[in-house]
């Protein structure tokens, strides 16, 4: 997931003066269930392939990262005539940037449950520990599991929460498409 690394970098940026002016994202557009699938054979295997011979290729498909150069040259150009307020929304209006209810709603999720889980976890024991790594490996299967379990449901959510809940999904979707730190 992205927004939250990105949310972090603007954080960074801003911290040393810098002046973000675009972000691009290149995202797997498979379903949570599908990823998960994906992601647990290629860590098994090592090799970005179709699974089975049923799910696609894990990751980033290379139809997206043949897009790729069309972003260089929106960058290249504002750069060259120093309009680099230009970038991220032209760069948005070639689809650089991918947000999906399911990202905003997991990532939300994952905002406040993985430091829970992060503190009970660095709480037992020193960094490599029996006692520590007993409760990574508890971790290491409550998530895939918790991600089979939750993601119909999540997806359902995800199709219905910007119906219902559209002027905030929109709110979120239009701060997320941008380069300014949210205000608190």
């Amino acid at each position: 997931m992205w927004l939250g690394a990105q949310e972090k970098m603007k954080k960074r940026l801003l911290d040393v003066k810098a002046n973000l002016v675009g972000n691009i994202t290149f995202v797997d557009r498979s379903s949570n269930l599908v990823s998960l699938v994906n992601v647990l054979a290629f860590v098994l295997k090592g090799k970005k392939e179709n699974f089975m011979g049923i799910f696609p290729k894990y990751g980033v498909t290379d139809k997206d990262l043949a897009h790729a150069p069309v972003f260089g040259k929106i960058i290249l150009d504002n750069f060259e005539n120093n309009q680099l307020q230009n970038i991220q929304p032209q760069l948005n209006q070639q689809g650089a940037l991918d947000i999906r209810g399911n990202i905003l709603l997991m990532e939300g999720r994952g905002r406040a449950l993985f430091p829970l889980y992060a503190n009970y976890i660095s709480k037992k024991g020193t960094q490599g520990s029996e006692q520590r790594k007993l409760r990574v490996r508890i971790f290491g299967i409550v998530l895939p599991t918790a991600i089979l379990l939750l993601s119909p449901i999540i997806t359902i959510l995800s199709r219905l929460a910007p119906l219902l809940a559209k002027t905030k999904f929109d709110k979120e979707i239009a701060y997320y498409s941008q380069n300014t730190l949210r205000e608190k």
